[in-house]
C-alpha cells in the first residue's frame, strides 16, 4: 500500500496502459464477444478473462483464445467480488477496467480513456448504449449520463453513503488507487462488487466522468442489478438491493474510519434508489421486509424529496413519483402492478405515457 505521498504522485502521471478484466460465471452465450471485443481495441491492452468455475461450455471457450489471453481459471465459484481479485492480481496495466462477460467494449474504449484520463483520477465512469439479449439498442445506461458524479465526490459520500456511478462495465480505475484498496472482501461482497470499489476508490482521489459511451451493457432477464430478474419476483429483487447498499453503506463507514473521516449517521436516507427499495419492498411483502421499523407514508414522504432532488430528468421524476403515490396509496393489487410498471416499461399498457422509456 502506498502512503499518501506516493500515492498522489502516481495518480499524476498520466496513464500508458490498461488491463482488461472479464469476469465470467456460465455466460457462454455472451462470453466470446465480450472477450473479442477487449483484443479488438484501437490500442492494445492486457486481456485478462477470470472464469469463476463455470459449469457451461465457458472454458472452451475462453481456451480458444489461447495466448492472446492470461486465462485465470479457479476451480471453486467464490462470486463477483473472488473474481475481481485474482483479476488484479495479475494486471499490469496502469489502468484497470473491468468488463463482466455479458457485456462488451466500443472498439475505442482503451484509446479513450488514455487521451482523456485527468491527472489525480482514481476512478473515471462512462455510460453505456443500453441493449437487449440479442444486442439491438434499447438505450442509454445510466439515463441521463450527465447525472453520473465528476470530481470529488467525498463531501457527499460521507454525507449520504453514495454518489451517482454505474455498473462494473462502465468503471476504469487508475491501478495505484486499487492497490489502497483491493483485496475486496470477499463474502459481502459475492454480488455488486463494484459497489464497493467505488465507495472505497472515492476516499484516495477524484471520479472522472467520460462523456463518451464507451460499452454495452446488455438487459437480458439474469442481470444481478435488475430487480425484475430475481427469482422470486419483485419483493425479493427490492430485498437484494437493500442488502447490496447497507453493504455499501458499510464500506462507507469503514473506509471512512480507516482515513480519519466522520459520517452522517443517516446514510442512506438522503438517497433515492434506497428510499425506493424500502418502499416496494415494504408495498409488496410486509412480512418478509427486513427492516421492522418502516412505514409506507413515512417513506414515500422522503422518498419523494430525495427522487425530486435527483438528477433524472423532469419527466422521469414526475412518472417515478407519480407511480410510486399510487403504489403506496393503492389496494396491494394496485401496489403490485404500480410498481411493476415503474420498473419495467415493458409491463405498461399501451396507452402508459413513455411506455418505451428506460427502467426507472
Amino acid at each position: 500500500m502506498l502512503d499518501r505521498a506516493s500515492l498522489s504522485a502516481a495518480l499524476a502521471l498520466p496513464p500508458r496502459s490498461v488491463s482488461i478484466i472479464v469476469n465470467n460465471f456460465n455466460y457462454e452465450r455472451y462470453l466470446r464477444q465480450a472477450i473479442a471485443s477487449a483484443l479488438e481495441q484501437t490500442r492494445p491492452a492486457q486481456v485478462i478473462v477470470v472464469d469463476d468455475a463455470s459449469t457451461d461450455g465457458s472454458r472452451p471457450i475462453i481456451e480458444s483464445f489461447g495466448e492472446q489471453i492470461v486465462a485465470v481459471l479457479k476451480t471453486a465459484n467464490g462470486g463477483q467480488a473472488s473474481a475481481m481479485n485474482e483479476g488484479v492480481s495479475v494486471a499490469t496495466g496502469d489502468l484497470v477496467l473491468f468488463l463482466d462477460s455479458d457485456d462488451y467494449l466500443a472498439p475505442d474504449a482503451v484509446e479513450e480513456l488514455l487521451d482523456v484520463w485527468r491527472p489525480g483520477t482514481a476512478m473515471a465512469q462512462f455510460p453505456l448504449t443500453l441493449i437487449d439479449a440479442d444486442g439491438a439498442p434499447i438505450g442509454v445506461y445510466p439515463d441521463p449520463p450527465s447525472g453520473l458524479a465528476d470530481g470529488n465526490v467525498l463531501s457527499q459520500l460521507l454525507a449520504t453513503g453514495s454518489f451517482v456511478t454505474t455498473v462494473t462495465s462502465g468503471l476504469a480505475f487508475a491501478r495505484p488507487a486499487l492497490s489502497m484498496v483491493m483485496p475486496i472482501p470477499t463474502q459481502p461482497f459475492r454480488y455488486a462488487a463494484d459497489g464497493y470499489l467505488t465507495r472505497a476508490v472515492a476516499f484516495h482521489g477524484a471520479i472522472q466522468r467520460i462523456e463518451a459511451r464507451l460499452g454495452f451493457y446488455r438487459k437480458h432477464g439474469r442481470n444481478d442489478a435488475d430487480v425484475c430478474s430475481a427469482p422470486g419476483g419483485l419483493a425479493e429483487g427490492f430485498r437484494k438491493k437493500i442488502t447490496h447498499a447497507d453493504n455499501e453503506f458499510r464500506t462507507t463507514r469503514e473506509c471512512a474510519t480507516r482515513n480519519g473521516y466522520s459520517v452522517a449517521a443517516d446514510l442512506g436516507e438522503g438517497e433515492p434508489d434506497y428510499l425506493g427499495y424500502r418502499l416496494f419492498s415494504l408495498l409488496l411483502d410486509p412480512v418478509a421486509h427486513p427492516i421492522p421499523g418502516d412505514r409506507r407514508l413515512s417513506l414515500l414522504l422522503r422518498y419523494v424529496a430525495a427522487r425530486w432532488r435527483s438528477t433524472w430528468r423532469l419527466q422521469r421524476k414526475v412518472l417515478a413519483i407519480g407511480l410510486a403515490t399510487a403504489a403506496s396509496l393503492g389496494t396491494h393489487e394496485h401496489s403490485q402492478k404500480f410498481v411493476r410498471w415503474l420498473h419495467d416499461p415493458n409491463s405498461r399498457p399501451s396507452w402508459f405515457p413513455s411506455r418505451a422509456s428506460s427502467r426507472v
